[in-house]
Order: structure tokens, then C-alpha cells, then sequence
């Protein structure tokens, strides 16, 4: 019943991504197909006179669009962004608002007490140099774990998952919606591990992973004060509307891009909190995060953010 509900996601971002070739009045946002498509989703939904999405099918495309087209927002993992604006891919582009997305998670079909029961066993990370290895690396030096006595192989999430049922791994680490789909397959007894909660102790709670909402620094459509209200409407319908959002964000998908993504998978990654949309962060402790775990040079600080 299960694959009634939802296409393989390696096969949804095949056939859902689509080019920009036209311009528009609306203001124009350019995503991937993960779990920032939510939020970018919601502002089309609640208002279509002033925004519309285009999906893109991988990063390759997403690049594509930002060096040829300059889309008037971008909706993207930090990660991603900062690879963009340090290759000069987006140096048209400013982190306008950073969120947390909690939205990568250790996967075992054992349960964990603590980080150092990862001792001698085999972890496949999804996507090298991505926001689950950055993560995943970044709690390993905070909590100042040995990571060579950690075996780490990487693959793509499909790949990872079918390498973990096969006996080939004794635990994964998933990004969205990778996280709901395998869940809502009841293959077998796992136990989640949000990565996140790693990242409050034993100090200050830094916010990782992050994503963040990238502003064209020339576009002509976007007024701030209604980008921000427009924003915290959308947050709180994720938030605090959630089956209702879910059912009109599958439906919006469906409609638009042809990608099949199950109300119930959105409602799982949003109730469980594993998709937690929150944006309450300090810009001392996001400098920190951004130069120190992302790679952000600190002199390129300044013009990295908007002001």
C-alpha cells in the first residue's frame, strides 16, 4: 500500500525538476526537491499572486538556474548555499534568513545511549560533503569522539538504505524525506536519532543542520516588511496546521511538478519534528556555525549576510 502513496524520491526528483526559461511578475524561488520545497511550497500555496516555485532536479540544475537566470529567492540547504557562493556561483546572493530544519537523523536497528556506542561499527552518510556529513562530522569534534575507531562509507540514500537492510551497515544517516518514506515502509523495527539534540550537549546548543533563504541583491519585486510577514504565515501553517498543509502541499506538488509525495510522509516528518522549521537564531552563535562548521571564510562574513 505503501508505494500507492509515494514514488521512490530518487525517482521523483528525476521526473519532477523543471528549467526556468521565462520570466514572471511573481517573485520567482528556486529549491531542490527536500524538505526546504516545504516551506518554499507554502508561500506559492497560501499566496499565489505573489510567489511561484521552480523545482530543480539535483544541485547541478539549481546552479544552472542561479548563474543563468537569478532567480529572486533561493531555498537550499547552508551547506549547498555556501558551496555556491564560494565557487561564485551566487555571488549575487545574500543569506537573507537562516532556519533550522532538523532535518538529518541517525538511523540503527539498535538503540543508542550515547555517541561513543558508534565505537566499531559502520555509519553510511548520505551524501559526502553534504549537510548529513557536516553534521554528523561536526558532533563528532564537539563531543570530541575518536572518528577514526567509526567506520564511514558514503552513498546515496537509496543506495544507503538497501546497503543497510542487506546487513552491510549498522547504522545510516538520512536526510528528509528519506526518513518518513522508510519509516512508513514497517520493514522492520529501527530506532531515529535526531542529530540535532547532539548539538546541545554538553554545552550551548549550536544551530545545526541549517538551511537558509538566500535574496538576490538586485531583485525589484520583493518588498522586506511583506517577505517577513508572508514568511511567518507560512511557518505557522507548517507548524500549527499541519494535516491541513500536508493534504494542500501534496495536492500543490502533484499539480505542479508532477511529484507524487504523500500527505502522510509530510505529516510524519513535521509531527515527529523531523522536519522542525524554526528560525529563532542568534547571530553570534550563527557566525559561529557558518564559519567555523560550514567552511565560511570569517572575512567573508559581512558580505555573506544581508544587512
Amino acid at each position: 500500500m505503501v508505494r500507492r502513496w509515494f514514488l521512490l524520491f530518487g525517482v521523483l526528483i528525476a521526473l519532477s525538476g523543471c528549467q526556468m526559461t521565462h520570466r514572471t511578475s511573481k517573485i520567482e524561488i528556486a529549491t531542490v526537491a527536500n524538505p526546504n520545497l516545504l516551506l518554499a511550497g507554502t508561500l506559492e500555496h497560501l499566496f499565489p499572486e505573489r510567489y511561484t516555485v521552480q523545482l530543480m532536479r539535483n544541485p547541478m540544475e539549481l546552479t544552472t538556474a542561479i548563474v543563468n537566470h537569478k532567480p529572486d529567492l533561493i531555498f537550499h540547504t547552508m551547506s549547498g548555499c555556501i558551496q555556491l557562493y564560494l565557487k561564485g556561483a551566487a555571488k549575487d546572493y545574500k543569506l537573507y534568513k537562516p532556519y533550522v530544519f532538523n532535518a538529518v537523523h541517525l538511523i540503527g536497528k539498535r538503540n543508542i545511549s550515547s555517541l561513543s556506542d558508534l565505537y566499531g561499527k559502520k555509519v553510511i552518510i548520505a551524501y559526502k560533503q553534504g549537510t548529513p556529513d557536516l553534521t554528523f562530522r561536526a558532533i563528532i569534534a564537539k563531543h570530541k569522539l575518536d572518528q577514526k575507531s567509526i567506520t564511514v562509507q558514503y552513498a546515496e540514500p537509496l543506495v544507503a538504505e538497501q546497503l543497510f537492510w542487506a546487513g552491510k551497515a549498522d547504522y545510516l544517516i538520512l536526510p528528509e524525506f528519506f526518513v518518513s518514506q522508510l519509516l512508513l515502509k514497517k520493514r522492520a523495527p529501527i530506532n531515529i536519532h535526531s542529530l540535532e539534540k547532539y548539538m546541545k550537549e554538553p554545552d550551548k546548543n549550536l544551530p545545526i543542520p541549517l538551511a537558509g533563504i538566500f535574496l538576490h541583491n538586485n531583485s525589484k519585486k520583493i518588498s522586506i516588511s511583506q517577505l517577513d510577514e508572508d514568511l511567518k504565515v507560512a511557518f505557522n501553517f507548517l507548524t500549527q496546521q499541519t494535516p491541513i498543509a500536508a493534504a494542500s502541499l501534496s495536492r500543490l506538488f502533484a499539480q505542479r511538478f508532477q511529484m507524487t509525495l504523500a500527505p502522510e510522509v509530510i505529516r510524519e516528518a513535521i509531527d515527529t519534528k523531523r522536519v522542525d522549521f524554526r528560525s529563532d537564531l542568534t547571530n553570534a552563535d550563527l557566525k559561529e556555525v557558518i564559519t567555523a562548521i560550514y567552511g565560511l571564510p570569517a572575512q567573508k562574513w559581512s558580505s555573506f549576510v544581508w544587512k
